[in-house]
């Protein structure tokens, strides 16, 4: 069965690692560079840690110091290339991954693919949500792969007019997901993304898809495609 593979281009890996590793060394070296400024203004805060460098003999801090600043810079670049995602598709479904796990569904089971903004959103035939994920793919090649599988790519959310700002206490609105959008807004104010998805899932099982537009929530009921 023949598939398409929608990733990031094989060049930035090493790009990365080397971009970032070079980062890395250069703060290694300036660090070294102001500890001696840092420790000469009375009023500079954080004086402690440069007063540590100082006492540290040489040659230890000038070649120890870029060495573990181009350490970091590769952990850094691996931790990224590592939470990047990749999609496989074929003419039977979809398979996407990112930080050693992933999810598959099957075409026949997708009503609509479209981005939203840097989201990638796969709904069912019922309009319900399967994933949104944050992806930073080529638009032409992601259109590419799923028209070219026959997945139902649309330019838009086919939704999009359902959705209604969420007010405090809505009322024409599933029982508990009032409870449960309140605590979401909270959770994406305080910038917690992983309980904001955890509730996004419990609002899925009530028949409630949510986004967020101009730091509001917007939800809609699920129902099928028109």
């Amino acid at each position: 069965m023949s598939k398409t593979v929608v990733s990031q281009p094989t060049w930035i890996y090493p790009v990365g690692f080397v971009g970032l590793a070079a980062l890395g060394v250069g703060a290694g070296i300036g660090l070294k560079a102001i500890a001696g400024w840092v420790v000469s203004l009375p009023w500079a805060p954080f004086q402690g840690p440069f007063e540590a460098l100082e006492r540290i003999p040489e040659p230890y801090t000038s070649i120890g110091l870029p060495i573990v600043g181009g350490l970091a810079g590769v952990v850094l670049a691996v931790l990224i290339a590592w939470d990047l995602a990749k999609l496989t598709v074929t003419d039977a479904d979809v398979a996407i991954s990112r930080a050693g796990e992933g999810r598959t569904f099957a075409r026949a089971a997708v009503g609509a693919v479209f981005l939203d903004a840097k989201h990638l959103v796969l709904l069912g035939t019922k309009g319900d949500e399967l994933v949104r994920e944050a992806v930073d793919l080529d638009k032409a090649r992601l259109t590419e792969a799923f028209t070219g599988h026959r997945f139902p790519w649309r330019e838009g959310d086919p939704y999009e007019d359902d959705f209604r700002m969420w007010i405090e206490d809505t009322e024409d609105i599933p029982a508990g997901a009032n409870a449960l959008l309140r605590a979401r807004e909270r959770a994406v104010d305080h910038g917690d993304k992983s309980y904001a998805s955890e509730i996004r899932t419990e609002l899925a099982k009530l028949g409630v898809v949510v986004r967020d537009w101009n730091k509001r929530q917007y939800w809609r009921l699920t129902r099928g495609l028109r």
